[in-house]
């Protein structure tokens, strides 16, 4: 049995992506999930899966440059990105 706290993750990652009607101003409230109620797993997810499609090559796009995807995420945070974690991400990328 898949426990209940993976599920209402995976839920709440997918409701993370912007749909193709919604404006900037409302993809963090997508289908009434509000920012503070998604897990941080679930931010963190999304951002790397993202980050990590980005940078890598794949047969339909060739891969973009690290500070390319950190510009995207950049544009995206509070949209489509949770802030607090962008900002970790780039202070953990500063780190090196």
């Amino acid at each position: 049995m898949i426990p209940e706290d993976f599920i209402y993750t995976a839920k709440t990652a997918l409701c993370r992506q912007p749909t193709p009607n919604s404006q900037p101003t409302e993809n963090l409230e997508i289908r009434g999930v509000f920012c503070h109620e998604i897990p941080l797993a679930a931010c963190i997810v999304a951002l790397v899966d993202v980050f990590d499609a980005l940078v890598n090559k794949r047969c339909y796009k060739e891969a973009w440059t690290i500070q390319h995807a950190l510009d995207y995420l950049q544009v995206n945070k509070g949209k489509q990105f949770d802030p607090e974690v962008v900002d970790a991400f780039d202070r953990l990328n500063a780190q090196g």
